[in-house]
């Protein structure tokens, strides 16, 4: 991301299985809030969709358990479906696979 104050999403993922195991989710969700930066989605770089699903399905798991009001929690819903939509249709059009490389070596 590169920005300060950013986290990489994964990192939003990992606090959330943290959360699950050791609990504190409610301390982790607010010092987690709005670090997920926007990144650019370029339509052949599957990778950097990927990691924007991972931060918002963490963020979305670490809402949940920490109790936010349900409005946080259905925006977080939103983005994380319009990722997944992106997502499927990526998966959908073999041509930006292949220029991607992602479907080297036979994995999709």
């Amino acid at each position: 991301m590169g920005r300060a104050g950013l986290l990489p999403p994964q990192n939003l993922y990992a606090a959330a299985m943290y959360s699950r195991i050791f609990g504190d989710a409610r301390q982790l969700a607010e010092e987690c809030a709005g670090k997920l930066g926007r990144s650019r989605l370029v339509a052949n770089m599957p990778y950097r969709l990927n990691t924007q699903i991972a931060g918002h399905i963490g963020l979305l798991r670490l809402a949940q358990m920490s109790g936010k009001p349900t409005r946080a929690v259905e925006e977080l819903e939103k983005a994380l479906t319009r990722l997944l939509i992106l997502r499927i249709a990526l998966s959908k059009n073999p041509a930006s696979l292949r220029q991607s490389g992602f479907e080297y070596g036979g994995y999709q």
